[in-house]
């Protein structure tokens, strides 16, 4: 035993990252869904339901969604529309 007890733990007060995103974006006057690849309710691979946009960066979008299969919630990351047309950057990804 590693002497870890679970009463050890503390653990802080849950968030709703998609709040948190979108506040921040409204006050620095950005509207991220409005330009996002993927419109929330859309199927994805017929199995994933995009949630909300929770980020953007320059590695690309990543997505809150409904494991429709598992039922469960999952986070999906999309590449570059940039990166994901050129074949020479997908060999990068096996």
């Amino acid at each position: 035993m590693s002497g870890h007890r679970d009463d050890d733990v503390t653990v802080g007060p849950a968030v709703d990252a998609t709040r948190a995103i979108s506040s921040r974006d409204s006050a620095a006057g950005r509207t991220p869904a409005a330009s996002s690849r993927f419109a929330p309710g859309s199927i994805i691979a017929g199995r994933y339901r995009l949630v909300a946009l929770l980020g953007r960066g320059g590695m690309g979008e990543v997505y809150r969604a409904e494991d429709l299969t598992l039922d469960q919630p999952v986070a999906l990351k999309f590449l570059p529309e940039t990166v994901a047309a050129d074949a020479s950057h997908l060999t990068e990804f096996p």
